[in-house]
Formats: structure tokens, sequence, C-alpha cells
């Protein structure tokens, strides 16, 4: 294929941060997927984006940061590929967006903020089992109406936070 010229093989990197800095744009061209970490760290650090339409890339992708295509399908993936690099707007405008959303929806700060309103909704629900095993009872967990509660100076304030140390 004579890529040799223009595309770079690596093979084993510890530290990919480097590599992705030297990048335009990150494609990703797999037949099935979970969630590709790959494709959340090149979105963090701010590429546009091609992908197959497999597995979870469809929930990482969206209209305004890249561009998803047919799995086995090389000239989609050459035309997204090709409309990225040859339009600086949208691959300007792609990259700004792909950091964003990483940022806003799969960092560690976000993950903490989903699981802590989760855990709040599941506490405050009332549906947890009190100490005679019934269910219903009590109306709100002990923890989250000591989490509510004015601190006093008996009993210590119990609390959930998405600040990191």
């Amino acid at each position: 294929l004579a890529l040799d010229t223009v595309v770079q093989f690596h093979g084993y990197c510890a530290d990919v941060r480097p590599l992705l800095a030297a990048a335009d744009v990150f494609i990703l061209s797999s037949v099935t997927e979970g969630l590709a970490i790959t494709l959340l760290e090149a979105m963090a650090a701010g590429l546009p984006v091609v992908a197959t339409d497999v597995g979870g890339n469809r929930e990482v992708v969206s209209g305004d940061t890249g561009m998803l295509v047919p799995p086995r399908d090389p000239q989609a993936l050459a035309n997204a590929v090709y409309g990225i690099l040859s339009d600086g707007a949208r691959h300007a405008g792609y990259a700004v967006a792909a950091r964003a959303r990483a940022v806003e929806c799969f960092s560690v700060d976000a993950m903490v903020a989903a699981y802590q309103a989760l855990y709040l909704e599941l506490l405050n629900r009332g549906d947890h089992p009190d100490t005679d095993g019934r269910r219903g009872a009590p109306a709100r967990h002990p923890i989250a109406e000591a989490r509510d509660a004015p601190p006093t100076t008996s009993a210590p304030s119990v609390g959930v936070t998405a600040e990191r140390p």
C-alpha cells in the first residue's frame, strides 16, 4: 500500500499523549467495539474523530464531535476523513466539541457526579428494607437525613462530595 510515507505504525506505546497531540484526526475502524477508551482519549485530546458505527461508538460520537460511518466500508471511512481534513472550520468545530463532550460526559468528575446523583436518588426513594427486613420503611435513609441536617457538635455531618482532595 506504500503507506509508510503518510502513516506511522508505532506498535505498543505507554504514553499516547504525544502521538495524539501530533495527529490531525482520530480514526477508529473497528468491526466490533464496546466502549472504546481510545476514542475517549482522542476526544479528550481535542481530536475530531471518524469511527465506525458499532458498539458504544454511537454513544460517544455525536454529530458535532466527528463522524460515524458503516463498518467494513473503506470508501465511507476515507470520505469522512477527507471531509474533515479538507474543511478547516469543520475540523476546528469537531475538535472543540470532541474535547468538551469527553470532559462533560466521560471524565472522572462526570462519572463521580453521576454516581453521586444515583446513590442519593436511591437513598431518598424509601423502598429499602428496614431493620426487620420489611420494605417501604423508613421514608428516608438515615444517611440522607444526616446529610441534610444542620451540623451539630454532638454528631458529625455525613455527606458525599464530587470534589477531589
